[in-house]
């Protein structure tokens, strides 16, 4: 009896000990996705995340036998997710895998479908989340049915995906799951620039009173599809007053913005410089800021022509910390601005010491950098042509005629023209390694067609 009197407290205090483990490990998850949500850019979320996994580890390696060992490792899963990153989402799956192996007892709920469906999506296996997907049954959650349908986005089944959101917007949903809903599909049909329908989309939420906020955000993407429709002074009067309306600095740099593209259309471009450089010089969103540096600095570069200028506003990117597909594009125009300008000082100096074909050379760099680079083929093909029609540079006629003939392929989307410069090639210049590669793609096209 002694024993027994002895061994019940222990017992208490045991389960006591790992249940405020557990209970840890659950309030730092918590705290890291409210960190999260209220700022993405402020990473304490993820020392947060990483103090979740390390209770949640602690829960497993001391009470391995707790019925609390599966809720840890979802726990770490969880929180591994919301780090995010490849490796991150590797240690996701692993610990989502050990609850499937020895936890087969326990039903296999949505949560952790939907993390494994989350986790496929992200790393681009797009079939293995739809079929996780399809596992979560009767969902109204908003997060399943807008990740089913990226998915079904991603691979390029929009009209399913379409399908799949307004067949949900049907049904008996909460009201926050179908703005959630509504604003997707009217990104869907903004992206494929369909934008009666998109702003048709937006205005049903905006029925719906959503929080200040999204009617906020709404109301800014409706302005930016009117940009888009052209219907440029209706959307400059809207955007003046969502920007006085403004709750914080994000949301006025963001309108601004969008301020700046309209300046643009209306060929005011000293406004939309002075707002572009206002945002550069106020925001601390890299996300904005670098879009703010991308608009500025090809308005320098194509409207103004002024190189230098551009290239000094993209140096400006050195205080970007993000560094998404934008920050890198914007680095490699930097760089190829930078090497245009070198090449045409060397070019401009005409030394005797420099030998003529480097010149040439140096000429046909500068066109390609333009062509592919810059996607400025006018600029390409200007100095293309004029060594073409001078005939100062015979030796490099088939490689002149094949930049040419593939801008109008490819940039120009003008089969006539690039289907002429391509039988100059060919027929002038059978031999030549250009005319040998268009042969391999006449030939590789023929193939895929048997």
């Amino acid at each position: 009896m002694k024993k027994l009197l002895i061994a019940f407290p222990l017992l208490i205090l045991t389960s006591c000990a790992y249940f405020n483990i557990y209970y840890n490990a659950d309030k730092y998850y918590k705290e890291a996705v409210s960190s999260k949500k209220e700022n993405s850019r402020n990473l304490s979320y993820k020392s947060k995340a990483d103090s979740t996994i390390s209770k949640a580890s602690k829960l497993i390696q001391y009470y391995p036998n707790s019925d609390l060992v599966d809720d840890a490792l979802l726990l770490m899963a969880k929180a591994y997710v919301l780090k995010g990153g490849k490796d991150n989402y590797m240690k996701a799956l692993t610990k989502l895998d050990e609850i499937e192996k020895y936890y087969k007892h326990k039903k296999i709920n949505n949560e952790i479908n939907y993390l494994y469906a989350y986790i496929h999506y992200q790393n681009g296996d797009f079939e293995s989340a739809l079929n996780r997907l399809s596992a979560i049954k009767n969902s109204k959650n908003s997060n399943v049915i807008t990740l089913k349908a990226k998915c079904l986005v991603a691979l390029n089944r929009n009209d399913d995906a379409i399908k799949l959101l307004e067949s949900a917007t049907q049904k008996k949903i909460p009201k926050e799951t179908k703005v959630d809903i509504y604003e997707y599909i009217g990104d869907l049909y903004s992206i494929e620039k369909n934008y009666d329908k998109s702003i048709t989309y937006y205005k049903k939420i905006l029925k719906l009173h959503p929080n200040k906020e999204k009617q906020y955000t709404i109301l800014l993407k409706i302005s930016n599809d009117n940009i888009f429709r052209q219907n440029y002074e209706h959307a400059l009067n809207s955007l003046n007053k969502l920007r006085d309306q403004a709750p914080d600095q994000d949301k006025y740099n963001l309108v601004s913005l969008s301020i700046a593209k309209i300046y643009e259309k209306l060929n005011k471009f000293d406004e939309a410089i002075k707002i572009y450089n206002k945002i550069i010089s106020s925001s601390h969103n890299d996300s904005i800021t670098i879009r703010a540096i991308d608009n500025l600095s090809i308005l320098e570069e194509n409207i103004n022509d002024n190189m230098k200028n551009a290239v000094n506003v993209l140096k400006s990117i050195d205080k970007i910390r993000l560094k998404d597909s934008l920050y890198y594009a914007c680095k490699s125009r930097l760089n190829s601005l930078n090497e245009i300008i070198k090449l045409e000082e060397i070019d401009s100096l005409k030394a005797d010491s420099i030998p003529p074909d480097s010149i040439l050379q140096n000429k046909l760099r500068i066109a390609e950098l333009y062509a592919f680079n810059l996607n400025h083929p006018n600029k390409a093909k200007s100095i293309l042509f004029d060594l073409y029609n001078s005939q100062i540079a015979p030796m490099y006629n088939d490689r002149i005629l094949y930049l040419i003939s593939w801008m109008y392929k490819n940039i120009d989307f003008n089969k006539d023209s690039a289907s002429y410069y391509t039988e100059q090639l060919i027929k002038n210049y059978p031999n030549s390694f250009y005319a040998k590669v268009i042969k391999n793609e006449e030939n590789k096209i023929a193939n895929n067609k048997q």
